[in-house]
């Protein structure tokens, strides 16, 4: 199947909002009501997304122009749960989590890897390159886990099993009375 190419316009708070208001909606009637893409009410909605899928397999415009591999891998989430495990974007955007991550195994969101602020840079043409050197992010770790596993062949990958040890190391083992 063909990628599509992503238009070249710079995103605005609205196309953020829409996309985010999407995924909300495909995730209800995924997780609540089971359905799929063979369902007239979810057909739609996943070329919605991944029309703003970049050539590199990211997400965009939730954080403008800069990369956010927790919305990402919710969105790849929700669509391999919708039906499309198979669809060479999911693929595209394996591809591009497995060259995002930090060096301990773990993912994070660039931005935060350097210090910057969303506002100054949201807009900018060319997203922030993470600071790999920088720990990962539990929450951001956790949301691309959960990708990894809803895709029968991916969640046994040594990435996935990695990040999902790292990840499981930092839950408290201390009882509290």
């Amino acid at each position: 199947m063909a990628l599509p190419r992503r238009s070249p316009h710079l995103p605005t708070p609205a196309d953020g909002y829409v996309q985010l208001e999407t995924s909300h909606t495909v995730g209800e009637l995924v997780e609540k009501f089971g359905r799929t893409c063979e369902h007239s009410a979810v057909r739609t909605a996943p070329d919605y997304l991944f029309s703003h899928q970049t050539d590199e397999g990211d997400f965009r415009d939730i954080y403008g122009t800069q990369y956010s591999p927790n919305y990402s891998a919710a969105f790849m989430e929700l669509l391999i749960k919708a039906g499309y495990a198979h669809d060479d974007r999911i693929a595209q955007g394996f591809q591009w989590l497995l060259r995002i991550r930090q060096r301990d195994g773990g993912w994070a969101i660039p931005l935060r890897t350097v210090g910057a602020k969303l506002d100054s840079l949201m807009m900018k043409d060319d997203p922030v390159q993470p600071d790999r050197s920088k720990p990962f992010s539990c929450l951001v770790t956790g949301v691309a886990v959960r990708a990894f596993a809803a895709h029968e062949r991916r969640r046994a990958w040594s990435a996935a099993m990695k990040a999902g040890t790292l990840l499981a190391s930092r839950f408290s083992t201390r009882r509290v009375s």
